[in-house]
C-alpha cells in the first residue's frame, strides 16, 4: 500500500497554533485566579517594578517607583512607557501586562506563520514550526510573566529575518551603495527599547556589516539603534543616578577594561561560562545551543551553501547565544534567555523542515540507536527546561501572592502613604503611595546602589539612612540583613509559606522601627489577619 502524506488544511495551522498556547496558559492561570479569589498575581516582583515605573510616569511624570523621584529601577525603557500610556487611557489594572503579552504572543504566532508559508513549508510542518517556537520558549510562561520579553521574542526574531533577507540580497545582487531598509533601523531601536540584551544583536548586526565592508552602515545602524540606552541613560545621569538602570548594575557580569582584567576573561573566565553551565534547566539549555546550532549547520552544510538566508540565520542566532552567554547570568526563571531559546527553535525548525533526511545516511541496528541516544541527550535539556518554567511560574506565582503581594496589601492598607523598608519593592510601590528603601538589593534606591558598588555599606550607613528617611516599618527576608542592623528593631511578627521560589526564604519578617509604635502595628497586623491568604501562618513572637 503507498504511503501517504499527512495533509493539513492551511486554515487550521493557526487554530493549532493559538490551542498550543492557549490551553497551557489555561492550566496555569485557572487554579491560580481560584487561590487569589480572581486577583490576577504574576510570578516575579520585576513585573511589579515595571508597572510600578508606569504608574509614576503616568500620574506623576516621574519615571520611578513611587511618582516622588527617578529611580532606574526597571530593565526596560519602552515596555512602562506602553504601561503608562495604558494606564493614562484606562486607570491602572493588574491585567494590562498579561494582555500585552497576550496580543504579542497572538502577533508572533500570525506573522511568523505567514513568513512560513513564504517560505513554501506545508501546512503540517508549519504548525509543528509554531508548535516548537511556541512549547520550547515557551510562550506561555513569558505571557504569564507579566514582562517584556514576549515583546523581546517578537522584535528579535522578526529582525533577524528581516536582515538576513537583506544580506542575502546583497549576496544575488551588486549593490555596492545599498542601504539598509527602514524596518531594521526600527526593529533595531525597538529592540534595543525593550532589552538591553538587544544590543548583542546589534553588536552582531555590526560585525556582519564590517565583513560585508560597509562600515558606513555598520556606524550608522549601531548609533540609531543604540539611540534608546544612550537618550536614557544621559537622562539618568542627569538625574544624579547610573547611565545603566541599577537592576544591569547590580546584576550583570562586568565588562573587564583593564588589561590583566582582560586577559582574565578571555583566558579563564569565557571558557568557564561557555562550557560550564549554572546547574539550572536554563542555563544547561543555552549552553546546549552551542552545539546544537554548529551541528545542525553540519548536517545541512550543503544545502545552506545555496540558501543563503537560512545560513546567515543560523549563525546570526549562534552569534547572540555566545556573547549572551559571555556576559548574561542565565541563573533564575527563564526569562533571560528565552529570546536565544526561541530564535533556535524557529530555525532549527525550519531547517528540519526543509532537509529532513540530509547527512543521514541509511543505518540500522546499533548506529541507529546510537543516533537516537545522541539526540537525546542533546535535547533533553530543552524539554527538562520548558516543563520546569512552567512548574516554577505556578508556585512562583503562589509565593509572590502568598508574600510579595500580601505585604503590599498590608501596606496599602494601614501606610499607604508612609516609608516603608521591604525587599520586594515591585508590588509594595504599585500598590501604594510612599516611598520604600530597598536596603538588601539597592535596585530601588540610588543610595544604597552607590554604597553596593562603593563598598561602603555598613550598618552604620544603614542606620543613617533610616534616620534621614524616618521608615515606620520594616517587612523583609531577614537572611538578606545582618545582625547589627536587625537588632536595633522590634520583630512584631512574621508570616510563613510552603514556598520560597522567588523569595530566599520561606517567611517574612515584620518589624516596627520605633518601639513606641509597635502596639499599634501588632494590632493591625492582627486585624489585616484574615485578609492573608489561607496558607499563610502568622507566629507573633
Amino acid at each position: 500500500m503507498p504511503h501517504q502524506k499527512l495533509n493539513l488544511p492551511q486554515s487550521w495551522v493557526l487554530m493549532i497554533a493559538f490551542l498550543t498556547l492557549l490551553i497551557p496558559l489555561l492550566i496555569l492561570e485557572y487554579p491560580l485566579l481560584q487561590y487569589s479569589k480572581g486577583i490576577f498575581i504574576y510570578p516575579q516582583d520585576e513585573a511589579y517594578i515595571r508597572m510600578a515605573t508606569a504608574k509614576g510616569l503616568a500620574f506623576h511624570g516621574v519615571w520611578g517607583l513611587s511618582g516622588q523621584e527617578f529611580n532606574s529601577a526597571s530593565s526596560s525603557i519602552l515596555y512602562p512607557m506602553i504601561l503608562a500610556v495604558l494606564y493614562k487611557l484606562f486607570g491602572t489594572h493588574l491585567l494590562f501586562p498579561f494582555l500585552i503579552n497576550l496580543l504579542a504572543a497572538v502577533v508572533c504566532i500570525m506573522v511568523f506563520k505567514r513568513w512560513l508559508l513564504r517560505q513554501g513549508l506545508t501546512p503540517i510542518s508549519q504548525a509543528l514550526t509554531l508548535a516548537a517556537i511556541i512549547l520550547l520558549t515557551p510562550l506561555h510562561v513569558l505571557v504569564a510573566g507579566g514582562m517584556e520579553h514576549m515583546l523581546q521574542v517578537l522584535f528579535t526574531i522578526l529582525f533577524i529575518i528581516k536582515f538576513c533577507e537583506w544580506l542575502a540580497a546583497e549576496g544575488q545582487q551588486d549593490h555596492k551603495r545599498r542601504t539598509l531598509p527602514w524596518n531594521i533601523y526600527a526593529l533595531g531601536i525597538l529592540m534595543t527599547a525593550t532589552r538591553y540584551e538587544g544590543l548583542f544583536v546589534v553588536l552582531v548586526t555590526c560585525m556582519a556589516l564590517l565583513i560585508k565592508r560597509k562600515p558606513l552602515l555598520c556606524i550608522t545602524f549601531g548609533l540609531v539603534s543604540a539611540l534608546p540606552v544612550i537618550f536614557f541613560g544621559i537622562y539618568a545621569l542627569h538625574k544624579n543616578a547610573y547611565f545603566l538602570p541599577n537592576s544591569l548594575m547590580m546584576k550583570a557580569i562586568p565588562v573587564p577594561l583593564d588589561g590583566d582584567a582582560v586577559q582574565r576573561f578571555f583566558k579563564d573566565d569565557l571558557f568557564i561560562r561557555l562550557i560550564y553551565p549554572y546547574n539550572t534547566p536554563g542555563s544547561i539549555a543555552a549552553t546546549r545551543l552551542l552545539i546544537v546550532l554548529p551541528l545542525l549547520y553540519w548536517l545541512v552544510f550543503h544545502h545552506l551553501c545555496e540558501q543563503t538566508l537560512y545560513r546567515n540565520m543560523l549563525l546570526f542566532s549562534l552569534a547572540v547565544t555566545i556573547l549572551h552567554l559571555a556576559f548574561v547570568n542565565v541563573v533564575l526563571f527563564f526569562r533571560y534567555e528565552a529570546y536565544l531559546i526561541a530564535c533556535a527553535a524557529f530555525i532549527t525548525s525550519i531547517l528540519i523542515a526543509q532537509y529532513k533526511g540530509a547527512r543521514l545516511p541509511q543505518r540500522s541496528g546499533l548506529a541507529r540507536w546510537m543516533v537516537v541516544w545522541t539526540s537525546v541527550l542533546l535535547l533533553y535539556p530543552f524539554f527538562s527546561r520548558s516543563w520546569t518554567a512552567h512548574e516554577e511560574a505556578f508556585s512562583a506565582c503562589l509565593n509572590t501572592y502568598e508574600q510579595s503581594f500580601a505585604a503590599a496589601g498590608f501596606v496599602h492598607q494601614y501606610y499607604n502613604e508612609a516609608t516603608v523598608i521591604t525587599d520586594d519593592i515591585g508590588a509594595t510601590s504599585y500598590l501604594n503611595e510612599g516611598k520604600i528603601m530597598d536596603l538588601s538589593s539597592g535596585i530601588g534606591y540610588m543610595e544604597i546602589a552607590r554604597s553596593r558598588e562603593g563598598s561602603y555599606l555598613r550598618v552604620e550607613y544603614a542606620d543613617y539612612l533610616i534616620k534621614q528617611e524616618r521608615p515606620l516599618l520594616a517587612i523583609i527576608n531577614e537572611n538578606k540583613y545582618g545582625r547589627g542592623l536587625l537588632q536595633h528593631w522590634v520583630k512584631i511578627a512574621e508570616w510563613y509559606t510552603n514556598n520560597k521560589i522567588v523569595s530566599r526564604d520561606t517567611h517574612l519578617s515584620i518589624y516596627s522601627l520605633d518601639s513606641l509604635s509597635s502596639p499599634v502595628l501588632k494590632e493591625r497586623l492582627q486585624a489585616y489577619e484574615p485578609s492573608l491568604p489561607s496558607a499563610v501562618k502568622v507566629v507573633y513572637p
